[in-house]
């Protein structure tokens, strides 16, 4: 049962991992111009999915297998932190326009 979950969310980060890897990322690209950060595309993305290609090798070692969950956990929480920002900003903007045409 251990070995399957494993194998699942390795299956899972890898998918990710190469599609960050791959080409542009349109999430990446939303941050980008939200934040007026051009760091977020392409290092910050390309980054983020070495990273998780990384944890993923960590996850299938029985020995750091801890280490690649909790690595996991810090860029999933992060990618989930970051589209709350930005969600949150176009929330606040439409709220803003709402009430400055009233």
């Amino acid at each position: 049962m251990k070995w399957g979950i494993v194998l699942l969310l390795s299956f899972f980060s890898i998918f990710m991992g190469v599609q960050k890897i791959g080409s542009e990322n349109v999430i990446f690209a939303a941050i980008a111009a939200k934040s007026c950060i051009e760091l977020f595309e392409p290092t910050a993305r390309i980054f983020v999915g070495v990273a998780e290609l990384f944890a993923t090798v960590l996850l299938l070692m029985p020995a750091a297998r801890f280490f690649g969950a909790l690595l996991g956990l810090g860029i999933h929480s992060g990618a989930i932190g970051f589209y709350f920002n930005c969600s949150m900003a176009s929330l606040v903007e439409s709220i803003m326009s709402f009430f400055s045409d009233v």
